[in-house]
């Protein structure tokens, strides 16, 4: 078939999808609700299936366990004072323009529902059969959080393999382009609002002839599940709910065909939702 072919009938099993103004339709392996802009069931339900071990290369997911203690808090209030996330945040020394945006008085995003776990897939690494040993170090070139102009008008943070992170669109501050399929502008662009995003730097090996699939294992080291958790905290204190975790494929399997997403691969779920408790552990609730 033809590459032009190929386009076309992408385009056409995209646009399928689409119900008729003003009518509700379930699409996409979670069930989207094309009018309510939520996927189904209820928040674990939601959590259970977004969270979904993503298989290698993108072949598809499958089901594992949403760790007790987030399960017992997705969707409802954090019950944590935003100035007591600012105070832990100021003794550790990180600063909230680093992850997502000043934090305010109030929560000030209470209408977002979903996290969205991201990673980069590069940078591609090709010629070699195994990462170099300093992909998790400061001297690492590609934990460089520079750049990424293209990458901020499309997702909230980004962090590194270190530990570090970067604000590249203020929680409050709409993203101009879509961050997965399911945001462009001929699905479902009106659900940006309800989505923040999370990119993580993740390099891959290229083979020679394939793309860039191969991951490290596990997929994100301790600093960077740690930094990513912390980002999770941050925007869940300042939603005033805890939002429910997202993986980028499982938010998009379903919908296309073409040109789909892997990310993020070798996710490792519990120790990042143990990561989470940690650091929420260290903040005071409201009384």
């Amino acid at each position: 078939m033809s590459a032009l072919l190929i386009r076309s009938a992408a385009c056409a099993a995209i646009f399928a999808l689409i119900p008729a103004s003003g009518h509700a339709a379930q699409v996409g392996l979670c069930k989207f609700d094309t009018v309510q802009f939520a996927f189904a069931g209820t928040s674990l339900d939601q959590a259970s299936c977004l969270l979904r071990f993503v298989k290698n290369k993108g072949t598809g997911s499958t089901p594992q366990q949403v760790p007790p203690w987030l399960s017992d808090r997705v969707g409802k209030p954090t019950g944590i004072a935003p100035a007591s996330l600012q105070a832990v945040l100021e003794g550790a020394g990180v600063s909230a323009n680093d992850i997502g945006g000043p934090i305010p008085a109030e929560p000030d995003v209470s209408e977002k529902r979903y996290f969205v776990i991201h990673d980069t897939s590069a940078p591609e690494l090709t010629g070699i059969a195994a990462f170099p040993a300093n992909i998790n170090s400061a001297d690492w070139s590609g934990n460089s959080l520079n750049g990424w102009a293209d990458t901020a008008l499309r997702v909230n943070v980004i962090t590194n393999r270190t530990g570090s992170s970067r604000t590249l669109r203020d929680f409050t501050m709409a993203r101009p382009k879509p961050a997965t399929k399911l945001e462009q502008d001929n699905l479902y662009v009106a659900a940006k609002k309800y989505f923040l995003h999370a990119e993580n730097i993740q390099p891959r090996i290229k083979p020679a002839g394939s793309w860039g699939y191969i991951a490290p294992d596990p997929g994100f080291p301790p600093a960077q599940i740690e930094r990513l958790a912390l980002v999770y905290l941050a925007a869940s204190v300042r939603a005033g709910h805890w939002l429910i975790p997202a993986f980028h494929f499982n938010i998009d399997d379903g919908l296309a065909t073409a040109n789909g997403h892997d990310d993020p691969q070798a996710f490792v779920l519990a120790d990042w939702v143990a990561a989470v408790e940690r650091l929420a552990s260290k903040v005071v609730p409201t009384q």
